[in-house]
């Protein structure tokens, strides 16, 4: 009976998301969609996911941006707080420069400021050579409507929105030999 509960829940709030969606869509906006796909071994599951961007606003919009925050603030070191990475990202964003480099026998991270964007890339040792697994580039007009906003407070609907008009094509890469994950803006 739970289960059949919450499966109608899920249901409910998928259509409730799907009406705040439509309107948008059905007023003859061009507007960009939101991709991901996630691949794993033969046989395992695959997820594909194509939808358009007022579909991923209103999930925003639904969603609870302090809970949000409250569980980045849970991964940052003691006494750090969100005005510490303002001011961070706002010494380093006009760096043009690695900022963060990590080098172990078996794995390199890379953090940059790369043109008008974030760069992060995570290579790990494979048969003897290092092999890309991860690469992420979020424009930097996307990091600044992010932490844009007040106090301990981030800004999830600006992020989204800078996003939406950067058209900025592949966002997040992993590959994992067996399992994989792409998101993307098209």
């Amino acid at each position: 009976m739970r289960r059949l509960f919450r499966t109608f829940r899920l249901a409910f709030a998928g259509l409730l998301v799907l009406g705040l969606a439509l309107p948008a869509a059905a007023a003859g906006k061009s507007a960009p969609w939101l991709h991901l796909r996630v691949t794993g071994a033969e046989g395992a599951e695959r997820v594909n996911l194509n939808v358009p961007f007022s579909l991923a606003e209103g999930l925003i919009d639904m969603a609870d941006a302090n809970s949000f925050t409250a569980d980045l603030q849970s991964e940052l070191p003691n006494g750090m707080s969100l005005d510490d990475i303002r001011q961070a990202w706002k010494d380093l964003k006009h760096g043009g420069q690695e900022f963060l480099n990590v080098d172990s026998e078996k794995e390199q991270v890379r953090m940059a400021v790369e043109g008008d964007a974030l760069s992060l890339r995570v290579s790990e040792l494979v048969d003897g050579l290092m092999t890309e697994k991860v690469r992420v580039r979020v424009p930097s007009r996307v990091v600044d409507a992010l932490l844009s906003g007040q106090g301990e407070e981030l800004d999830l609907r600006a992020a989204l929105d800078e996003l939406k008009d950067a058209k900025v094509g592949e966002i997040l890469s992993v590959d994992d030999g067996d399992e994989s994950v792409r998101l993307w803006i098209e």
